[in-house]
């Protein structure tokens, strides 16, 4: 690609063809301040922050939004720069609330950071605020249309990033306004509850509701991994506070979603503080303890081993109906093949998921379709498909004999609440499978390890 050379507060530097004068400097590491701006959206140089004087023109000019040309002769640090930028942060912080001591964002605020670097301890203006409406009707994020100073990252990122476009602007000048759908509440729009308008917001206009005070961004380690939460690979930076994860942001580096994450990427792995099962455990004493590997298996094999010499049904087997074809394969050949079985079958069989986690499993990005204009008739197709692969493999709901001995359970996403405790207690040997602590745990001898279930 073609290069340029401009001079920069006197220094030579080299950018290249198509670049703004504010890339040009971020590729030489000369600061310019920058709010509205933030790459991968469009720039429309709104905040005022990033103002220029280039020789030979008039006025002053947005760093982010002028072309860089051959030969242009830039200042970004002069005088007048830096005290027209501070009438700016003065006349931002004067028209809405900005009180850092009460804002969620406090620490993590770009609005603030600025400020600080500009040497602004008081304010020159009068202010000026009308008391703005605070949207908390949606489940994960807040709308404060008091901490928002207009610079459109959000309007953007959900147009040019999501593609769903529910967020614009109404009203003008000192009137204007965020809003939702022409003015509906977030909980009643058309959101889908990514929260790219979240991580994109300068402030505290937009925060999260779940982790609005689970720490600072200086507080917290930064781990760069992949969203488990489906097979897509979506890039995620989690931010891990005394070792819980207390935000999750999309990695606007990564190929696969560019910063972009679904609900179940975002904020459901947030919802539940499950405590997760790492090495097995076993029952000694009436206490589980920790154990090796070796000598779990052991236990297991054995057990199960002296079950399957037994008739009448000592044997049983429940896996869960969340499981893929190849898991509850595998696991039927291996309890009733290899082990003959006579009890072997999925946990809560009929039950079916609500038509909300039905669509809730859904891949992001697949195209569907309601398919029947009946609800009634909908819900009883929707209650049919997940056990579907689990009856083509034999694999129904297991009758409870009074001469079951030993019970092996392969949990999923269920935490074990249509399993009766009482009823359970009377087995003698329970061997439970799972990726976190649940009630079943009260009742087993012998817990594994699983992988984890989003």
């Amino acid at each position: 690609m073609e290069e340029l050379r401009l001079t920069v507060n006197g220094i030579e530097v080299q950018g290249k063809k198509g670049d703004t004068v504010l890339q040009v400097c971020q590729r030489n590491d000369i600061y310019i301040p920058i709010l509205c701006h933030m790459e991968g959206l469009s720039d429309q140089g709104t905040c005022r922050m990033c103002i220029v004087e280039i020789e030979g023109e008039r006025g002053l000019k947005t760093a982010c939004t002028t072309p860089a040309r051959e030969g242009m002769v830039v200042w970004t640090d002069t005088e007048r720069l830096n005290q027209l930028r501070r009438s700016t942060l003065e006349r931002l912080f004067s028209k809405r609330n900005h009180f850092c001591m009460f804002c969620e964002l406090s620490g993590d605020c770009e609005l603030q950071s600025l400020a600080y670097r500009a040497g602004i301890d008081h304010f020159g203006y009068p202010f000026l605020y009308p008391p703005l409406a605070l949207d908390s009707s949606h489940p994960y994020l807040l709308l404060d249309h008091n901490r928002c100073v207009l610079c459109r990252r959000c309007i953007r990122a959900c147009a040019d990033l999501v593609g769903n476009r529910t967020l614009g602007v109404k009203g003008r000048g000192f009137s204007a306004m965020v809003s939702v759908d022409m003015d509906q509440a977030l909980s009643q729009s058309t959101c889908i509850s990514c929260g790219t308008c979240v991580q994109v917001c300068p402030t505290g206009a937009l925060f999260d509701r779940i982790n609005a005070y689970g720490g600072k961004t200086k507080e917290c380690r930064r781990v760069s991994t992949v969203c488990g939460s489906c097979a897509l690979g979506c890039g995620v930076e989690l931010f891990v506070r005394s070792n819980h994860i207390v935000r999750i942001w999309g990695d606007f580096a990564s190929e696969v979603n560019r910063g972009v994450l679904c609900v179940r990427g975002r904020y459901q792995p947030l919802l539940g503080r499950r405590e997760r099962i790492r090495i097995p455990l076993m029952r000694r004493n009436g206490y589980l303890e920790e154990v090796g590997w070796e000598e779990v298996l052991e236990v297991v094999a054995t057990t199960l081993r002296q079950a399957r010499e037994k008739t009448g049904g000592a044997l049983g087997a429940l896996v869960s109906q969340r499981s893929t074809n190849e898991t509850l394969y595998l696991f039927r050949r291996l309890f009733q093949e290899v082990l003959h079985g006579e009890q072997v079958g999925v946990l809560s069989v009929g039950s079916g998921f609500s038509e909300e986690e039905i669509w809730r499993q859904i891949p992001p990005g697949l195209i569907s379709s309601n398919g029947t204009a009946d609800p009634a008739r909908r819900k009883a197709v929707l209650r049919a498909a997940n056990s579907y692969g689990a009856e083509k493999l034999g694999l129904n709901e297991i009758r409870w004999p009074e001469n079951l001995e030993t019970l092996y359970i392969l949990l999923g996403e269920e935490s074990g609440e249509t399993l009766s405790l009482s009823e359970l207690r009377r087995i003698p040997h329970i061997f439970l499978q799972t990726s976190y602590l649940s009630p079943l745990v009260e009742v087993a001898q012998v817990v594994l390890p699983s992988r984890v279930w989003p």
